[in-house]
């Protein structure tokens, strides 16, 4: 039994809205994985921050010099304090020995 000329508008709507519903699933499932790739990529860089995070903690409690100053405490302050002066001196005598620093002058 062939379609009649009555039936084939009715077929060709039918496979066109099938044709649609394809197209949109498609389109569909490509949003969802563009939406899990940039989840992923976010829920990642979090991960990430976290570490960083952490570390800077961690240096910050090993490395208390890292610290603001209204942070450390005066004791410590006075270390460092010290042990740039002892640079200032150093880097001074240093100058000085390869001739790049006039004598009785600093920097």
């Amino acid at each position: 039994m062939s379609p009649t000329t009555h039936d084939q508008p009715l077929n060709l709507l039918a496979m066109a809205r099938k044709i649609l519903k394809v197209h949109r699933n498609m389109a569909l499932n490509k949003l969802k994985n563009d939406l899990i790739e940039v989840m992923q990529l976010v829920d990642n860089e979090t991960k990430h921050r976290d570490r960083l995070t952490q570390a800077i903690k961690s240096s910050m409690a090993e490395n208390w010099w890292e610290r603001p100053a209204d942070e450390i405490e005066t004791d410590k302050l006075d270390i460092l304090i010290t042990w740039l002066e002892e640079l200032r001196r150093k880097t001074n005598d240093m100058l000085e020995s390869k001739g790049l620093l006039p004598k009785n002058k600093s920097i």
